[in-house]
């Protein structure tokens, strides 16, 4: 299996945990301790995602050119995704999105890109030697 075939298959697989977690919670489940709650877990996922995939196809995130930003009331700043250093408690707890529909919607479109993008891609390619400043560089 080309590398990506196995990237591809490990980000479904995380897409189909995080369906899995959200069914049969609540509003305020989302929003429950421990910090940081479970809808900004699933935000920061998803952001994270969007910008490692847009950065390697060199195109603007879904977050900003696709309006994501706008549904979840938040400004359009591409760099921000909740990078660990990047939110503080107080921006994670000021986080209260709890429409469940919303976060798995912004989820699924960055793993449709993703799939394409991927689909796309073999190991003659490089995929894990390029760096934008977002990535690690690592080979597999």
């Amino acid at each position: 299996m080309e590398s990506a075939g196995l990237v591809l298959d490990a980000l479904g697989r995380v897409r189909e945990m995080v369906r899995g977690a959200l069914k049969d919670l609540s509003p305020q489940e989302l929003l429950s301790p421990p910090k940081p709650h479970i809808a900004w877990l699933v935000w920061h996922l998803s952001r994270v995602q969007d910008v490692n995939v847009s950065g390697l196809m060199e195109r603007p995130q879904l977050w900003t050119v696709d309006g994501w930003h706008a549904r979840f009331n938040m400004p359009p700043d591409p760099k921000d995704y909740g990078s660990g250093h990047r939110h503080t408690a107080a921006q994670v707890a000021a986080f209260t999105v709890t429409d469940k529909q919303l976060l798995l919607d912004y989820l699924d479109a960055v793993f449709a890109r993703t799939t394409a993008y991927l689909s796309t891609v073999t190991n003659d390619d490089g995929l894990c030697e390029r760096s934008n400043g977002y990535f690690l560089d690592v080979t597999l």
